[in-house]
């Protein structure tokens, strides 16, 4: 076997750093309630907007 084979005792170990899972992310919090038909407007296509 030689040192380069990651199943050889003689490989080599390399370090690395602890990264947490949830590292980077946003927190979310609970908004109020809004109307839905305000809602649904802002993410309707604009070709499909009822005025």
């Amino acid at each position: 076997m030689s040192p380069d084979d990651a199943s050889s005792p003689d490989a080599a170990i390399i370090g690395t750093p602890y990264q947490p899972v949830m590292s980077g992310t946003a927190p979310h919090a609970p908004v109020g309630l809004k109307p839905w038909r305000e809602l649904n407007d802002r993410v309707a296509p604009a070709a499909g907007r009822s005025q």
